[in-house]
């Protein structure tokens, strides 16, 4: 384990400096890759290959998987991925956390359509970029508290006092004044949003066609059709901290598309789910 670790990250860091990777890409999936290399060990699944550019159009089920930038892939990429492990695929980058495990085993994946969670777990992404989600989902509670456990009309309502306040030390958050300001102003488009199409859930789901996407391929990317749309929508609203990474990472926690890697009894329970 330790073996294979430690071949990621020298890989991984080597990508870095050759810019084949955005470092906000390479924070959020390092621990799947890392979960992939070392379960490859026990497979005999087929191997990863070449992300084609054009993949997502070509995909009779569109290109769903987890997120990684498209590109030539590594030689310790294209390995192979174990789908009967006798323990969860995401241990190998929880690490025995249990409020980690407890997300990925109850939260991840599973559908989302009450508006107030939505627009929750949009501002805790947006909030992870540059991050671990480790550490989002550490502060989740200070930030329930900060924003009025995500009530957007109290969220949309919030003054510049009130802004200042969540820069100050022991405020329970990531203390970034973009992503706090960012914060306020997503929640005014999201009632924008509320008004004009009768939900935000109606809105976000209608770019899935309102069932979710079960993964059905082994190979990874960054992004989606799905997501660059969604993307382009919100941010033509005035969103921010709305990129298509960003907006793919917020679809596979909210159920829009299901991510468990192809095979793995997470993915047959889905699959039996939808």
């Amino acid at each position: 384990q330790k073996e294979a670790e430690s071949e990621c990250n020298k890989s991984a860091t080597r990508l870095m400096g050759q810019g084949r990777l955005s470092f906000f890409s390479l924070l959020r999936n390092l621990p799947l890759l890392q979960a992939s290399l070392e379960l490859s060990r026990r497979s005999s699944v087929t191997a990863l290959g070449n992300v084609p550019p054009s993949f997502a159009k070509l995909s009779p089920v569109r290109a769903q998987g987890l997120s990684m930038s498209a590109g030539k892939q590594p030689e310790w990429m294209k390995e192979k991925v174990d789908a009967g492990a006798s323990t969860p695929w995401y241990h190998m980058f929880t690490k025995g956390d249990p409020e980690y495990d407890k997300y990925m085993a109850e939260e991840w994946g599973f559908e989302v359509h009450e508006d107030r969670k939505l627009f929750e777990m949009l501002i805790l992404e947006g909030a992870q970029a540059g991050l671990s989600w480790q550490t989002i989902l550490k502060k989740r509670e200070g930030y329930r508290a900060a924003f009025h456990n995500f009530d957007i009309k109290r969220v949309a309502a919030m003054t510049e006092a009130e802004q200042q306040e969540l820069l100050k030390e022991g405020s329970g958050i990531v203390r970034n004044r973009l992503k706090v300001k960012s914060a306020v102003a997503n929640a005014k488009v999201a009632l924008q949003i509320q008004e004009e199409e009768g939900s935000l859930d109606k809105f976000l789901w209608s770019f899935v066609g309102g069932t979710p996407l079960l993964n059905t391929r082994k190979t990874m990317v960054a992004e989606t059709e799905e997501s660059q749309a969604m993307s382009k929508a919100l941010k033509q609203r005035g969103m921010n901290f709305v990129g298509p990474t960003i907006l793919y990472a917020f679809m596979q926690a909210c159920g829009m598309v299901v991510d468990h890697p192809l095979g793995t009894p997470e993915w047959e329970a889905a699959k039996k789910r939808l």
